[in-house]
């Protein structure tokens, strides 16, 4: 039962990012110059959380593995901001994985899935967590 439930709400979520791609088209399809949009996507339900461009490298590099305090590995992306992200915890300094920096929950403003972390403070910018984000074309 509990999985037929989650299946409606995946289904759910995926039929409210497409309504919002049909209510703004806008947004869709190809930039101003003619060329095909490249976005950076949550797997799950694939709402648009920032443009591909808004890869920045951070100490040199634009991904970076990590292991938390209980030994959870991660592979993170850097970008300027994911305006498709809500911050969901207080900033922290515990455990930083960028001197200087305090950091906050990423989560899918969407589906609500745990998408990486917000880091703000010597250096500003979003790791997100390169297992839970795809690449594509918006009219993929």
């Amino acid at each position: 039962m509990h999985r037929r439930v989650a299946d409606m709400v995946y289904q759910a979520i995926q039929d409210t990012c497409l309504m919002r791609d049909i209510e703004a088209p806008e947004k869709r399809g190809q930039t101003q110059q003619g060329n095909p949009r490249r976005v950076i996507t949550c797997r799950p339900c694939m709402k648009v959380l920032c443009d591909a461009g808004a890869k920045v490298a951070i100490n040199g590099a634009v991904t970076h593995t990590f292991a938390n305090p209980a030994g959870l590995m991660y592979e993170i992306m850097c970008v300027h901001y994911a305006e498709g992200c809500r911050v969901d915890s207080v900033p922290s300094v515990v455990f930083t994985w960028f001197k200087g920096c305090n950091w906050a929950v990423l989560q899918c403003a969407g589906c609500h899935v745990h998408l990486g972390w917000r880091f703000r403070g010597a250096m500003s910018f979003d790791g997100l967590i390169t297992q839970r984000i795809m690449e594509r074309t918006l009219d993929e």
